[in-house]
């Protein structure tokens, strides 16, 4: 059974009763269908979810920390607007998403670690977490700081400053690496060796990147899947899918509500064969089939959280 992270050793965070227990709105683990389409790539574009605007010089800092005039952060817009939230139900939402993510990485990652070639020196071991934000959904690096190298990328000086923090606070300075870049400058300069790299995790990292470079990253994303390495390779995306997050119920800051088709479109030119928004990009860099699987999903006051794995089929 999965360890509840109130329960592990190095915590120091309380959980409101309850919070272990399985999301009621969770659905059975399974694998999202794929067909063939004719021309996928930058159609994704065009498609009516991405015509949202997102502001490219989103300032993050002022977003990701607590003052006077946003005591709730990354709290949903509209509810901290209308009054909704409070300090109350801002700390059992916060401390919902954490157990989940907890449970359903901690889990998988146990998983990988178990596998008969893992400990061949030959496999990789690296694990890349694009973007620290509030540290909320990393508290699973506690159960695999042992068996895996993990590095937290992020540009803010804030989420940085947060991540710092929870290294110290856990004694995990030895093992959990702190970085502060932008991820696509990272892979350019070659700063990330992907081929020590078995995973990359993204928290709410996808929804915020505009439509052209998430496209880039989702292809470069295949590419990475392509690398030979046995257990295969692997995505991790905590994302608002647009399936679950209708923009007529939900009013979102930055974030741009991508469906799993628009997430698969770059995938497929590489890869080849999915009709999924998130797969086609990453199947674009591969070019071979990969399967994007629902590991869980997690409401986070009105808004729907799914966890998802993406590799080689």
């Amino acid at each position: 059974m999965d360890q509840d992270p109130s329960k592990f050793k190095r915590n120091k965070f309380n959980l409101p009763n309850g919070e272990n227990k399985k999301n009621k709105n969770e659905d059975k683990d399974k694998e999202i269908p794929m067909k063939e389409v004719e021309k996928p790539g930058m159609k994704l574009l065009q498609t009516q979810n991405l015509e949202i605007t997102q502001r490219l010089d989103y300032d993050w800092e002022p977003v990701l920390t607590k003052s006077p005039t946003n005591p709730f952060p990354l709290a949903p817009k509209d509810l901290v607007e209308s009054g909704f939230v409070t300090e109350e139900n801002y700390k059992e939402q916060n401390a919902g998403i954490r157990t989940f993510c907890f449970q359903k990485m901690a889990h998988d990652l146990r998983d990988l670690i178990s596998h008969p070639n893992f400990e061949d020196k030959n496999t990789p071991k690296g694990v890349e977490i694009l973007g620290a934000g509030l540290m909320r959904d990393l508290y699973w690096i506690l159960q695999v700081d042992r068996d895996l190298k993990i590095k937290i990328r992020d540009m803010t000086n804030v989420a940085i400053n947060n991540a710092n923090k929870f290294v110290k606070e856990f004694e995990l300075k030895d093992k959990v690496e702190v970085i502060k870049t932008e991820i696509e400058d990272a892979w350019k300069k070659g700063m990330i060796n992907e081929q020590d790299t078995i995973a990359y995790y993204g928290g709410q990292f996808i929804q915020n990147q505009d439509p052209k470079t998430m496209v880039r990253m989702m292809c470069h994303f295949g590419e990475f899947l392509k690398l030979p390495s046995t257990p295969p390779r692997r995505i991790y995306l905590l994302h608002a899918r647009g399936e679950d997050n209708p923009l007529d119920k939900v009013k979102w800051r930055n974030t741009i509500t991508y469906t799993d088709q628009d997430i698969l479109i770059p995938v497929e030119e590489g890869f080849g064969y999915s009709d999924k928004e998130l797969l086609m990009p990453l199947e674009e860099g591969l070019g071979a089939k990969i399967k994007m699987e629902v590991l869980g999903k997690h409401d986070y006051y009105h808004q729907k959280y799914t966890l998802l794995r993406i590799m080689q089929a």
